[in-house]
């Protein structure tokens, strides 16, 4: 037994099996402890059994002690310093023991591949350098010149039709710019007249014939709309919120149910059209548009009774 081993006096309990004595009462074997400290299962083995040579530096050991003992729920300042207190003797670790990885032998036929990966890399980039400078290709032959004599009309022909197919294909190609409008010239060159871009006004589509084109946009409510066209038919139904703007287009004439006409301003065909207040009761209005775009009140019947009285009470 070397040095390192005696460590207690008789009836003393040394580290090792003071260790090994509360992992056992934890229900742990060395593998179940060194799984939970992410460790070697040797390093614990070897402080359980106090060949700490066996784990390295002091340094090493110290670090593995105090955790073990910290997992264990032992006193780790008291254990570590009766560990240094006995004065244990550590042999300084050889470092020329230390496993060292085997040199990979050098492996002729490998070099010798990778040599030639390495030249035929070199060849196609080379020749795809000469192809696409052009190397290979033979020139055009220059067009000869429309003024030189002809010898023959058979000579003649081939020249002609390779000219006009080389003047042509670019034009046939290129975009066809718009044209450029000059500004007029009086009679001086020098003096050129002024130019002023003429002014645009929008302008509103025209409804079909017969038909009539209505815009309602509620400024500062929401307002519920239905729009009806001759036949009868519901062209729109639906409630507008505020700032937002319909365009309905219809047979003419045109019934109309707003639940806030008195916040609705409306466009009949492009002009702007009051709507009276004495259409509307309590902000509902119910009339029709004619061809023309005059207004005419509805008065509340059977027909339209169900409608109207979701909108505003009933009229005394």
């Amino acid at each position: 037994m070397t040095e390192e081993l005696i460590l207690t006096s008789p009836g003393e309990e040394s580290i090792g099996p003071r260790l090994a004595r509360l992992r056992k009462e934890r229900g742990l074997s060395t593998a179940a402890a060194a799984a939970k400290l992410h460790c070697d299962e040797t390093i614990l083995q070897a402080l359980e059994t106090e060949r700490f040579n066996d784990i390295g530096a002091r340094v090493f050991v110290q670090g593995h002690l105090r955790r073990y003992a910290e997992f264990l729920g032992a006193p780790v300042d008291e254990m570590l310093a009766e560990w240094s207190r006995r004065g244990v003797a550590f042999a300084q670790p050889d470092l020329t023991q230390a496993p060292r990885a085997p040199v990979r032998a050098v492996d002729p036929q490998a070099v010798g591949r990778r040599i030639g990966y390495v030249t035929a890399a070199v060849v196609i980039t080379v020749a795809a350098w000469w192809i696409l400078q052009g190397g290979g290709v033979a020139k055009p032959t220059a067009a000869p010149s429309l003024s030189a004599p002809v010898a023959s009309s058979s000579m003649a022909i081939a020249p002609k039709a390779a000219v006009e197919s080389l003047i042509e294909a670019p034009l046939a190609a290129a975009p066809v710019a718009p044209p450029v409008v000059e500004p007029s010239v009086a009679a001086s060159p020098a003096v050129v007249a002024p130019v002023v871009a003429p002014v645009v006004a929008p302008v509103v589509a025209p409804a079909a014939r017969g038909r009539l084109a209505l815009a309602l946009t509620p400024s500062s409510a929401e307002s519920w709309v239905e729009v009806y066209d001759a036949a009868g038919k519901r062209v729109f139904f639906d409630l507008v919120r505020r700032g937002n703007r319909i365009d309905v287009q219809g047979a003419a004439p045109l019934r109309v149910l707003l639940g806030r006409a008195d916040v609705t301003a409306m466009e009949v065909d492009g002009r702007t059209v009051t709507i009276p207040t004495r259409f509307m009761f309590n902000g509902t209005a119910h009339f029709t548009i004619a061809r023309d775009g005059k207004l005419a009140r509805v008065v509340k019947s059977a027909e339209n009774a169900s409608a109207f009285s979701t909108l505003a009470p009933s009229t005394p």
